[in-house]
Order: structure tokens, then sequence, then C-alpha cells
């Protein structure tokens, strides 16, 4: 079931190109954070279209794009990418500081 190879042999992920949803994403989110206070709530517009998918498949794969994109960033807990339906939105939430527990 398994076979050995050299490890120049294993083709490199960083050479292939990314969806254009992704680009997309990460271009919204670049201008998200240049821009967006906490509580802000942005309408995401122009989402590019995807083969065969109707308007809310569009905007689902658009949010799972979005939430992969802060997941790279490291940033999944300062923004949240939603749909409600056919539209997709992406709001500034305040980072929870860790909870401290003090003894006494």
């Amino acid at each position: 079931m398994l076979k050995q190879i050299a490890r120049e042999d294993v083709p490199d992920s960083r050479t292939e190109a990314k969806s254009p949803l992704r680009v997309f994403a990460r271009a919204t989110l670049t201008e998200f954070f240049e821009s967006a206070e906490v509580g802000d709530v942005y309408e995401v517009d122009g989402i590019p279209e995807v083969d065969g998918a109707d308007a809310l498949r569009i905007a689902d794969k658009a949010v799972n794009a979005l939430r992969t994109e802060l997941y790279h960033f490291g940033r999944r807990d300062d923004a949240k990418a939603f749909r409600r339906r056919d539209r997709v939105f992406i709001e500034r939430v305040k980072k929870l500081e860790p909870i401290r527990i003090v003894r006494s």
C-alpha cells in the first residue's frame, strides 16, 4: 500500500493556482482589515461566478473561501463571514481575551 519515494519527487503544492474565489477572498479580507473597526459589518459584492452554481451555492462557496483565508491570515477570531440568503457579509468582532482564573 505504501511506496517510498525521494523527497524531491513530491510535487510542490505552492505552484498550484488558487481558485478565483480564494484570490477574491484574500483581496477582500485585506481591504476589510485595513478599514473595519470592531462592530462593523460589510456586505461582500462582486463575487466571481462559479460554473453551474446558483446564487445560494456561490454565496456558500464565497463564505467558505473567506473562512479559509481568515484561518490562513491567523485572524479567524477577529472576523466572521456569513450569508443571509444569497448575500455574503463579513463582521469585525472583538477578539476575546483568555479567561484568567484567580485563586484566593
